[in-house]
């Protein structure tokens, strides 16, 4: 996620956990292991205005291993309250944001051992919003491209979840294979063997094998290469999630698995 800003957020969390401060006030209230649900760890929260104690509806919680990769993200409730899960144990790191609140990261790296449950209180600064002359700015490649808009790409784009090959980045590439097109994202990979080649997704365990969506209608790519469904020549723009908590719903966001890829075609 290489953005700026919270979609970004993942990038400076050590250096905002070691910056943080009282800004980042959490109270530790419990720790548990649910006997129930082994295959889950989860951190129970609630989210409040730093001062007031008021509680935060709307707040987007994100979980984060240490390495930086994203792991859940909800919102909080009307009370406040949220649940985070993962399917696997280990060291995480926790962030908060909501409209008019700074965007924080925990001071506390949590550490959550094989089935167990964290309880906590999260605290966060109110921010001002500053209004004023407002500029909107956007690529004419992408303003052209109604498709684009409708199929909520462009909104994607603007959110900074995931990887994302824009047509401007196509009319820019220099090569001719779409599996090389799509490395270039970092999390793409092809490997050729007897009966065709086989595309695969780096993740933090390894390669897996990636659902794929055309057009937005999810296809098996068995017996099918990419050059073969979605050449450079007529691909309009492409998005790769590298893990469910990444990917839309409508493309199997929240679900266990590898990870995304869509093609929109021209």
């Amino acid at each position: 996620m290489g953005r700026t800003g919270f979609g970004g957020l993942v990038r400076i969390a050590w250096r905002a956990a070691k910056r943080c401060g009282r800004s980042c006030t959490m109270l530790l209230m419990a720790a548990s292991l649910s006997q129930s649900d082994l295959a889950a760890q989860a951190i129970n929260g609630v989210l409040l205005e730093s001062g007031t104690n008021r509680p935060i509806d709307l707040g987007l919680i994100m979980l984060f291993t240490t390495d930086g990769d994203s792991v859940a993200a909800v919102l909080t409730d009307s009370d406040g309250r949220f649940r985070v899960e993962s399917t696997e144990p280990g060291d995480f790191l926790l962030s908060a944001t909501s409209l008019g609140y700074t965007p924080t990261v925990a001071s506390s790296v949590f550490t959550l051992a094989e089935g167990g449950t964290i309880s906590l209180e999260f605290r966060i600064e109110p921010q001002a919003i500053q209004l004023g002359g407002i500029t909107v700015e956007a690529r004419a490649s992408l303003i052209r491209q109604p498709k684009l808009v409708q199929n909520g790409f462009v909104d994607r784009v603007g959110r900074g979840f995931g990887r994302f090959i824009t047509p401007e980045d196509i009319e820019k590439f220099p090569g001719t294979s779409t599996a090389d097109l799509l490395a270039r994202t970092g999390r793409v990979t092809t490997r050729y063997g007897f009966g065709g080649d086989r595309i695969l997704m780096r993740s933090t365990r390894g390669y897996c094998t990636p659902i794929v969506y055309l057009d937005g209608v999810r296809i098996s790519m068995d017996g099918l290469s990419l050059e073969s469904i979605a050449p450079v020549s007529v691909l309009q723009a492409a998005e790769v999630y590298r893990s469910a908590s990444e990917a839309p719903l409508r493309y199997g966001g929240g679900m266990g698995g590898c990870g995304v890829i869509v093609l929109w075609m021209r």
